[in-house]
């Protein structure tokens, strides 16, 4: 709602920054079943941020999140995946098996200290990512050697990657080809 556009006007372009892609699980149009396409960008990610927020007030003043959102972490702490979940203050705080995720408190009156938080969070992330490459076969190289060469008078001429992560295969990213 209104009071989550700040994610996508701040946070979207953070995640971006660090060389990531934003995958949401809106913008599913004609998908049949939308919580499948949903568990399946979470399995085709190699991490999760969760944004726990306000829903409903209990009575007790605490307030409630998007039962998506709990779900969303359940399913990527089953994956697993790393899982970075930015909760809301007041939030009720029975939050089951994925209660052990690390996360950031997020005040509405403190957005700045959560957004420093998240981009501390991201640097350790990609400090430490590591990722293992296999090079193609030298046939292969022999094969596709002419068309690198010739990339600015080859049109349409693309090359896409999946990374092999554990059993879990990434989706397709682009990348540049060079000689």
């Amino acid at each position: 709602g209104a009071r989550d556009q700040w994610i996508r006007e701040l946070v979207n372009p953070i995640i971006q920054a660090f060389g990531a892609e934003v995958v949401t699980g809106e913008k599913l149009y004609g998908e049949m079943e939308i919580g499948s396409a949903v568990i399946d960008r979470i399995k085709d990610s190699h991490a999760m941020l969760a944004f726990a927020t306000r829903r409903d007030q209990l009575a007790n003043g605490n307030w409630t999140t998007h039962v998506w959102v709990s779900q969303e972490l359940g399913v990527a702490r089953a994956i697993p995946i790393p899982i970075l979940e930015i909760r809301e203050s007041k939030l009720d705080p029975q939050t089951g098996i994925v209660g052990a995720a690390q996360h950031i408190v997020y005040d509405e009156t403190e957005r700045d200290r959560c957004l420093v938080k998240l981009v501390e969070a991201l640097g350790q992330w990609h400090e430490k990512r590591d990722v293992e490459m296999q090079l193609m076969p030298e046939l292969l190289q022999r094969a596709l050697r002419p068309l690198i060469h010739t990339q600015g008078r080859t049109p349409g001429l693309r090359c896409t990657c999946k990374l092999l992560v554990g059993d879990r295969i990434g989706a397709a990213q682009p990348v540049q080809i060079v000689p």
